[in-house]
């Protein structure tokens, strides 16, 4: 009997450093730091990968990015900063001149003139930060995004998460997703960060049963991108979950819980509504996408595998991180994800399934070309990752690191100058002057100007 609790009273004072890191790991003050520093390591991958190609923080300083006119929807000087490439050029335009589309907008002649198949809800934010900062707008929109990710990053690791990945678990998986390809993309003027803080924020709010915030982040959420939808549904089951399985005993209960349903969608309903009655057409987003791009949804593609194969070799490798990430979500869910509460997992499960629906129909048309970047906001299966990572760290770091160097290799490289292509020496060089959209050192939108050497 004495050896037992000798052997007890040693386990227990062996693992008393490990329960001291994990209370550590769980204060506010060391979860802020982490976040900070994730931040400050995404913003490193960009600006080393722009100085590698000869680029300077900023091409032209003290000229901020202007509108060419009511017909030109490309901003001059839209992309002097490092950062700012691909869609950034749309959200300026959208926060320098609200969503514009002259005539019906069902025209074709029109549609190059329109810039609502972006949606408003992160430029319009960012135009608000330039009028109480007098930022210019480039810098405004990098703020919102960067706070973004700050708060997207602390909440990573928040209690709700850990209490199905656990402490070592929710650090692990943030620490993946940071690493992994295109994960950069929440410090340059997109909508990614602010989508996913809203998330997140919807979801600790519900685990806080502060129902109505819940509903009103996620509302944001769908104003954010097409696939905030995803939160305003997983939002709404979720509250139907907790019904289920907690009936509210009063009217107030009630109240509630049908406000947080009614408002996780408010985003988007603006949207809609200020289309009909501006624009004359509640659907004007879906027309002016599909007519630019092209992109018609179609769900049967979901089923044809040759889809799936087309672009297993190419360089992005966009089908083996999906389906790598695929199969932790299988592995773990039941493990991970089942220690959640029952609205928990309504919301994670119809996030995650939402996800697919939504970006898997126009992806398998371009035989998943651009799926990792979507891959990012499969959170369930990054908690899942994490949670099963605990137990095999040598896995996570050969895992991280693959996924860093192939940030470092090519996604950064195409994020910054365009494709690559092979150089005389048969080594991969970034920006092809003749595929790119960007050709450098000329700056798109202001009429080939050439920034002055530095």
């Amino acid at each position: 009997m004495g050896d037992r609790e000798n052997g007890s009273a040693g386990l227990a004072a062996a693992t008393e450093p490990l329960r001291g890191l994990r209370g550590w790991a769980r204060m506010r003050s060391v979860r802020l730091a982490f976040a900070a520093l994730l931040v400050v390591l995404q913003l490193a991958v960009v600006v080393a990968e722009g100085k590698r190609q000869g680029k300077v923080w900023n091409a032209f300083p003290g000229e901020p990015p202007t509108s060419h006119g009511a017909l030109d929807r490309t901003p001059m000087r839209w992309n002097r900063l490092i950062v700012s490439r691909w869609d950034a050029q749309h959200y300026l335009d959208i926060a320098l001149n609200g969503w514009v589309c002259p005539g019906n907008g069902k025209v074709r002649a029109s549609l190059l003139s329109c810039n609502t198949h972006f949606f408003a809800g992160y430029p319009l934010l960012a135009r608000a930060v330039m009028r109480l900062t007098r930022l210019p707008v480039d810098y405004a929109m990098l703020a919102v995004s960067i706070a973004s990710a700050l708060a997207f990053f602390y909440l990573f690791t928040d209690r709700a998460v850990m209490r199905a990945t656990g402490v070592l678990g929710a650090y692990l998986a943030l620490t993946l997703w940071a690493a992994f390809p295109w994960a950069f993309v929440v410090v340059t003027p997109h909508t990614e960060a602010t989508f996913f803080a809203l998330t997140l924020g919807a979801f600790v709010a519900l685990d806080r049963r502060r129902l109505v915030l819940a509903g009103v982040l996620a509302g944001a959420a769908s104003g954010i991108r097409v696939h905030g939808v995803t939160t305003t549904l997983a939002c709404a089951f979720a509250v139907l979950a907790l019904t289920f399985v907690e009936p509210p005993r009063t009217r107030r209960a009630w109240g509630e819980r049908a406000l947080a349903v009614l408002v996780s969608g408010w985003g988007i309903v603006a949207m809609v509504a200020y289309d009909a009655w501006k624009f004359r057409d509640p659907f004007l987003y879906t027309h002016v996408h599909q007519g630019i791009y092209g992109y018609t949804p179609a769900l049967r593609k979901l089923l044809d595998p040759s889809q799936y194969v087309r672009h297993w070799a190419m360089p992005t490798h966009d089908v083996v991180f999906f389906v790598a990430m695929l199969v932790a979500f299988l592995a773990g869910a039941r493990r991970v994800l089942g220690r959640f509460d029952a609205p928990a997992r309504a919301f994670w499960l119809v996030s995650f399934f939402g996800v697919l629906l939504v970006t898997l129909p126009l992806t398998l048309q371009r035989a998943l070309e651009g799926q990792t970047r979507y891959t990012l906001e499969l959170l369930p299966a990054f908690f899942c990752a994490g949670g099963l990572l605990e137990a095999a760290p040598l896995a996570f770091v050969l895992i991280a690191y693959f996924c860093s160097w192939h940030t470092r290799a090519y996604d950064s490289c195409v994020y910054i100058g365009g494709p690559p292509y092979l150089g005389g020496a048969g080594h991969l060089v970034c920006g092809n002057p003749d595929k790119g959209d960007f050709r450098p050192p000329v700056v798109k939108g202001d009429f080939g100007r050439v920034p002055p050497p530095r």
